[in-house]
Formats: C-alpha cells, sequence, structure tokens
C-alpha cells in the first residue's frame, strides 16, 4: 500500500541496494500502520487500557459493547488527546531526531438508556479516532563501503476513524450483552522524498500519495456479573475490511556521472486501489471492586498471521515482476500478539475524586523480515517486540452532573537491524541501521450526565 508508512526494514533493504532496491522483487512486505490504535477515553487510558470488565461509560463502545447496559443516564461525552513523539534514527553512526506533536478530537458520542420495567436497554453512537497515522522520519548518513550517501524524509498526514452504533441489554440480572457496527473512514496525504549519491551517480526521488480510506467492523461482547464485587468480561472484535483508493506523483532524476546516455528524468502519475482485511481480535477481562478501590486486568489477543491484503504488500515475487509472475503469500513477515493490560482506580471516601495507574503492552504485528538483497536469504532483525506503556489519570465528579478525566500515558521502544555486504571490494562490511521511539500523551475527557 503506496499510503502506509515506509517500513523501517524497507529502508535498510533500500540502503544496502540503491537505486537497484526499487526492483528489488524479493523484497518484505510493507509494515501496514493500521495494527496500531490510540484507545478511547481519559479513564481506561488512565488504567492502561485494562476495561473490558470496568466500562460503565460511552468507552464500551470501544473496549466492550455489553458495559453500555451499566449506563443508567442520558450520556454526552467527548475526548481531546495531544500526542507527543520523538524519535531517532541512526544509519552507519549517523543519527537524526524528529519530534512530532499534534493535538486532535480522540472521540466524541452520545449514549440514551431507554425506561425499563427491569433490566437495561441502551443505544449509543460515537466517533473515535482509531488510528493517527501523522508521521514524521527522517534518516540520512553513509554507507559503506561504496562512499555513498543517503538522505530520506517522510512526512504524512491522516488518520483511521470509525463511526459507531452499538445497543446493548441485560439478558438475565447478571448477564450483560452488546453490539457494536462501525463504519470506518479516513485519509492521509504523504509526501516522500529520496537523495542517494556516490561515486558514480545521483538518484534523486520524490513521491506525494493521496488516499482515502473506507470500510466496515464490528464487535460483540458480554458482561458477567460475579457478585457485588467481580466482573468478568468478553469481547470479540471481527475483522475489519478497509479499502484504499489513491493517486501517485513520482519524480526521478538520475544523473550518471560517466555516461549521459544513462541519465534520465521521469515523472509519473497513476491511481491505485487497494483491500486490507485485518484479522479477528479476542479479549477477556476480569475486574473486582472492594471498597474504594477497583483493579482489572485485560488479555487481547490477535493473530496477525491472518492478515489478507489484495495488492503487492503481502506477496513475494518469485521472478522478475510481470503480469505472470507467480505471487507466494508471506506469512513469516506478521506473528500472533498478545496484549495484556492492568490497571487501578482508587476513590477518595468524603470526596467524587478518583486516581487512577495502569501499564499496558502492545507488541508489533510487524517481524521486521529482512531480505538480504546479496544472498537471498530472509531473516529477522534484531528488536524488543513488546512496546511498554506506563499510565497515570485522575478523574472528578462536579455537581453529580459533569464529569472530567485526565490521563497521562508514556510509552518508548527501540528496533534495530544490522546487514552484511559480502561482496564488498575491502571485504565483509556491516550496515547498522536502527530506530528508537518515545511517546507521550495526554487525554482530556468531559461527560454530561442528564
Amino acid at each position: 500500500m503506496r499510503g502506509a508508512h515506509l517500513p523501517f526494514v524497507m529502508i535498510l533493504v533500500a540502503s544496502l541496494s540503491g537505486a537497484a532496491a526499487a526492483q528489488d522483487v524479493s523484497s518484505p512486505p510493507v509494515e501496514i500502520p493500521f495494527t496500531t490504535t490510540m484507545g478511547f477515553g481519559a479513564r481506561a487510558l488512565g488504567m492502561g487500557g485494562a476495561h473490558i470488565a470496568v466500562v460503565e461509560d460511552l468507552s464500551a463502545i470501544y473496549y466492550n459493547p455489553a458495559g453500555l447496559a451499566q449506563i443508567r443516564r442520558i450520556e454526552a461525552a467527548g475526548t481531546l488527546t495531544f500526542d507527543r513523539r520523538d524519535q531517532n534514527v541512526t544509519l552507519s553512526g549517523t543519527s537524526s531526531d524528529v519530534a512530532l506533536r499534534n493535538t486532535h478530537l480522540n472521540s466524541i458520542g452520545f449514549a440514551y438508556p431507554f425506561p425499563t420495567y427491569r433490566g437495561s436497554l441502551v443505544i449509543a453512537g460515537a466517533f473515535n479516532r482509531r488510528t493517527n497515522l501523522n508521521s514524521d522520519y527522517l534518516r540520512q548518513g553513509s554507507l559503506p563501503p561504496y562512499d555513498s550517501q543517503e538522505t530520506e524524509s517522510i512526512i504524512e498526514e491522516g488518520s483511521l476513524d470509525t463511526w459507531s452504533a452499538a445497543m446493548a441489554v441485560d439478558v438475565s440480572p447478571n448477564i450483560s450483552i452488546g453490539g457494536v457496527l462501525s463504519y470506518i473512514s479516513g485519509s492521509t496525504d504523504r509526501q516522500r522524498d529520496f537523495v542517494y549519491t556516490d561515486p558514480n551517480y545521483d538518484d534523486v526521488s520524490s513521491a506525494q500519495t493521496n488516499s482515502d480510506i473506507s470500510g466496515w467492523t464490528g464487535s460483540f461482547g458480554s458482561l458477567v456479573r460475579l457478585g457485588p464485587l467481580a466482573r468478568l468480561g468478553f469481547q470479540v472484535q471481527f475483522p475489519q475490511t478497509i479499502d484504499i483508493d489513491g493517486s501517485e506523483i513520482f519524480q526521478e532524476s538520475y544523473t550518471d556521472r560517466d555516461s549521459t546516455e544513462n541519465s534520465y528524468d521521469a515523472f509519473d502519475e497513476f491511481s491505485f486501489k487497494d483491500e486490507v482485511e485485518l484479522p479477528f481480535s479476542f479479549g477477556v477481562g476480569v475486574a473486582v471492586t472492594p471498597p474504594n478501590f477497583l483493579m482489572a486486568a485485560d488479555i487481547r489477543y490477535t493473530d496477525w498471521t491472518q492478515l489478507r491484503y489484495a495488492g503487492p504488500v503481502r506477496y513475494e515475487y518469485t521472478e522478475p515482476l510481470s503480469s505472470t509472475a507467480s505471487r507466494v503469500v508471506r506469512t513469516d513477515a506478521y506473528g500472533g500478539a498478545a496484549e495484556i493490560h492492568l490497571g487501578a482506580e482508587y476513590v477518595l471516601p468524603f470526596y467524587p475524586v478518583r486516581f487512577r495507574a495502569g501499564f499496558y503492552t502492545e507488541p508489533l504485528a510487524y517481524r521486521l523480515v529482512l531480505t538480504d538483497v546479496f544472498g537471498g536469504a530472509n531473516r529477522e532483525a534484531t528488536f524488543d517486540p513488546d512496546r511498554r506503556f506506563f499510565t497515570l489519570g485522575v478523574g472528578a465528579l462536579f455537581e453529580d452532573v459533569l464529569t472530567v478525566d485526565v490521563a497521562y500515558v508514556h510509552g518508548s521502544y527501540e528496533r534495530s537491524a544490522v546487514q552484511m555486504v559480502p561482496d564488498a571490494p575491502i571485504g565483509s562490511t556491516e550496515i547498522r541501521v536502527s530506530e528508537s521511539q518515545d511517546i507521550d500523551r495526554v487525554y482530556v475527557t468531559t461527560a454530561l450526565r442528564f
């Protein structure tokens, strides 16, 4: 998918093979950016996202729709998010730092509980910025042993959003069920600039890509009350079918220092259409509520090897690219990922104020399979797949009508790879590339209950 972030592993391959990388038909699949999410609501994020068995507000649309049945008053809520990411990319000892800052609407929604003789019937609707596609990437450095230099810049703006309608009912005094139907929408505008120079030639290119995103998904959940002090929750996120319609303008200037016949200027403008299907995701959570305390734990599993893609991203060509080229589905680029979410909340005995803390992991779905363009072998890069996040939060109730919640989320991760150049003129040489990122987010949610 040309509208996605340029994957870290593809950057390494391009570094090794220079201009020939564009013709490398054994390059690994692109890292799809839709596998991470922004969450929903400050209360849940303050507790590390451990909310499958806790949900009792609009965030149930995201974590477990059965929790909507616990809403007893009309509710309207919205969340703003400040997102800060500091990224470092090091190529062969040259370090490049980029800071990205943006504030956006995370969610807004409305829930209405119908009057019932007993039990509960609640409908709700919400908007959620599911995935933030904004990025600012810079990589530059030298590539031994050919005395070459590379600079690459990628700036992208966009998001993947959901517009959801949900309903929940009590099917017994202690069991609730609920479902969500979501329309997926979004867009991205991406600019990539690339400069490669060595003693023999210069290669300068740029690509401007615009993509529109649409699709459908849904989820189902249940909530079981195990007495007055414990709850058990289950959620199934159905596959997400995402269509991408886009266009790209590509320009390249290639200068051969030894032959003007090999020099050229290229321009291409084209449209593309692709389809991604994200697999099922399963979650289970438990919550216990001793006096003045709430403690919760969730685990969510997604088998990313079942990711499906209609375009070339999910394939490896086994012969030169042509209309008759055979394609083999790559199953080694993605793996199963289990997220762990832990959270706690403390309620002051005499004041409507709550303090929260949490921790969660968000493993990388992509395994960074490297393609050795010299030897033809594929292998995994070295990296820590578990992105770890620590969270803090506070909330207060005013006049029994207005709730304000604030959450702070901090996380980081690193990944790196080493590639050998066995046929280098001066012997075997290593090319090293690494990437690290520090992430800080602040969520502020305001809710009115009538």
